[in-house]
């Protein structure tokens, strides 16, 4: 299914092969960091208010306007928000970002309000090479560099099943090399 964007960018000779997307492990890394802050947070509130409770009055103080004491909780509040602004840079990222391939070109479209398109010719490709580590081998999703003639290098995040880009892409460039030869 082709997206507004996409339909947008393409010329009307162009057709879009293959729509990627970005894989779930973006959301997950995201929740990882939003557990690992406010669990941090907790325990450091907690360490803190055992250790040093005792000096502290009966009642919760402020100091600048931070509220000390167990039942404010603020060193867990602002490690536990900084972990959810991390899980929502993540989840926009997966949301905002969109690879196509055409049969004449790679687009890679970034962001919902600030826009980035990075395109590349498809005849520019000089190598790929699919970097997936241990981790994405297993879960199925692989980082791409392109290394381009007279452009820069291209890269590409982790994207969902990657061989299968890469085969509809050396696909594509066999049928553009096999046009441009006749």
């Amino acid at each position: 299914m082709t997206t507004k964007f996409i339909k947008n960018v393409i010329g009307g000779d162009e057709k879009v092969l293959i729509l990627a997307r970005l894989h779930w492990i973006y959301i997950v890394t995201g929740i990882l960091w939003f557990a690992v802050l406010s669990g941090a947070g907790l325990w450091l509130d907690e360490t803190l208010w055992i250790y040093f409770g005792q000096y502290a009055p009966q009642s919760p103080f402020n100091i600048l306007g931070i509220a000390f004491g167990s039942p404010y909780r603020w060193i867990f509040w602002m490690l536990a928000g900084s972990g959810l602004m991390i899980f929502i840079i993540h989840a926009l990222k997966v949301i905002a970002t969109e690879v196509a391939l055409t049969d004449q070109r790679l687009i890679y479209k970034t962001g919902l309000i600030f826009v980035e398109v990075d395109e590349l010719d498809l005849t520019e490709i000089k190598a790929e090479r699919v970097h997936h580590g241990l981790l994405g081998r297993f879960l199925g999703y692989g980082e791409f560099h392109f290394d381009s003639r007279f452009v820069k290098d291209f890269y590409l995040p982790a994207i969902r099943k990657p061989y299968r880009l890469l085969k509809a892409i050396h696909a594509a460039r066999h049928k553009l090399h096999d046009a441009l030869d006749k």
